[in-house]
């Protein structure tokens, strides 16, 4: 094993290194989470973000209604209604 490590230059080794290490510190950091928020249940997380989801598109969705009354308006108002600024 010392030979094979030895051979292997310490750039490679520690390129191969860096993804093993991600993956320790992303179960260490679930296993924190889980002890925290207790264990996760899918359902209840997806509902929430769709949720959250929803919320932002009718945020959106109402905005473009009111644009397009705005512009309805506008073309609707003759030229000599208006009035200038």
């Amino acid at each position: 094993m010392g030979r094979i490590l030895h051979s292997v230059p310490s750039s490679i080794l520690f390129l191969l290194l860096i993804p093993f290490g991600f993956i320790v510190f992303v179960l260490i950091e679930s296993r924190r989470q889980r002890k925290k928020y207790g264990p996760r249940t899918g359902a209840r997380s997806i509902g929430a973000g769709l949720l959250e989801v929803q919320q932002m598109l009718q945020a959106d969705r109402k905005t473009e209604i009111v644009q397009k009354q705005n512009k309805r308006e506008e073309v609707t108002v003759p030229d000599s209604e208006r009035t200038e600024d």
